[in-house]
């Protein structure tokens, strides 16, 4: 992706601020919504995306963004009756269209527009970000992983963003979303009640989900299954999703 999104300063009194999540949830659509007109392979099907869509899949998106998948449900109807979106829903997948999508863009041509000053002032505030950025682990103090989650959302980034190794290890294990999504519900319970620091929470993460520790599902030579632990897993998971709704 290149160029710039624009943010207003009259988005902070507008009613999507008042929600934390709904926030967080409209510049991640804004982000990683397509710029360009083209084509995206979703599993067997190339499909065409217009400019300022992107694909919508709940469960990845819960998982990316951090939010429950009730929470996510509605967030995503807030914005689509607010008319910021519209969604068109096949029964795989959705793909989520940003309305007056061009309001929002910048090229990068344009940037060289500005003045000295605030060209040094961007390359100072980026600078400031890419020593806090969460992602950078050289010479990353030992933090935990609550204090990690903090970070974070200070930052505004993503729990596991699209490019986590964790999902391109998921598809080439050929491990189901749904499984991760409860990989990181149970590890995320798992460890914000605990004191242990690690530099990178993401790569733990990702070791986590290789290696099973929560021995949450085993192979049978075809398929996953879900061990014991893993049902009763899916179950408290599901069943909070329903109670939240």
């Amino acid at each position: 992706m290149c160029g710039w999104v624009k943010l207003h300063r009259s988005i902070s009194s507008s009613s999507i601020s008042d929600s934390p999540e709904l926030l967080a949830l409209w510049i991640h659509l804004l982000v990683n919504a397509s710029h360009t007109d083209r084509q995206q392979p979703v599993g067997n099907q190339i499909i065409e995306l217009k400019q300022g869509d992107l694909v919508y899949g709940r469960d990845k998106f819960s998982l990316k963004t951090g939010l429950t998948i009730a929470k996510l449900r509605s967030a995503i109807s807030t914005l689509e009756k607010l008319n910021q979106i519209t969604i068109k829903t096949t029964n795989k997948f959705s793909i989520i269209s940003i309305t007056n999508w061009s309001l929002y863009q910048q090229d990068s041509q344009q940037t060289t527009n500005t003045s000295p000053t605030d060209n040094q002032q961007t390359t100072t505030d980026k600078n400031v970000k890419k020593e806090k950025n969460v992602k950078n682990t050289n010479g990353k103090p030992l933090i935990t992983f609550s204090r990690w989650l903090e970070l974070v959302k200070e930052l505004g980034e993503e729990v596991l963003p699209e490019d986590s190794a964790v999902f391109e290890y998921a598809k080439d294990a050929e491990l189901d979303i749904d499984y991760l999504r409860l990989a990181w519900v149970e590890f995320k319970a798992r460890y914000s009640v605990e004191d242990k620091k690690y530099k990178d929470w993401r790569t733990v993460f990702l070791k986590n989900v290789r290696e099973n520790w929560q021995k949450l599902w085993w192979h049978d030579g075809t398929q996953y299954q879900l061990t014991a632990k893993g049902q009763q897993a899916m179950a408290a998971m599901n069943n909070k999703d329903k109670r939240e709704q």
